[in-house]
């Protein structure tokens, strides 16, 4: 493997374990691990999970906050 090669390997390698911080002020209720982002789609204004498509939960827009059931609210943070 030619000096390139490694080096390239070598980022790779650290950037799969690197933790990229996530910013938002609900955490997705479903994956637990991102962030609900507001998002603009056919229908309007709705909320989805910053994983996606790894996480699809979404939710409607009410009043520019998401509007989960009251089972599914998660703290804001």
């Amino acid at each position: 493997m030619g000096q390139q090669a490694r080096f390239a390997a070598g980022l790779c390698t650290k950037a799969k374990g690197a933790a990229i911080p996530l910013k938002g002020d609900y955490h997705c209720p479903r994956c637990r691990k991102g962030v609900l982002q507001l998002r603009n789609g056919k229908q309007g204004k709705f909320w989805g999970c910053s994983r996606y498509p790894a996480c699809r939960a979404s939710f409607d827009d009410k009043n520019d906050k998401p509007d989960m059931p009251p089972g599914r609210q998660q703290g804001q943070g």
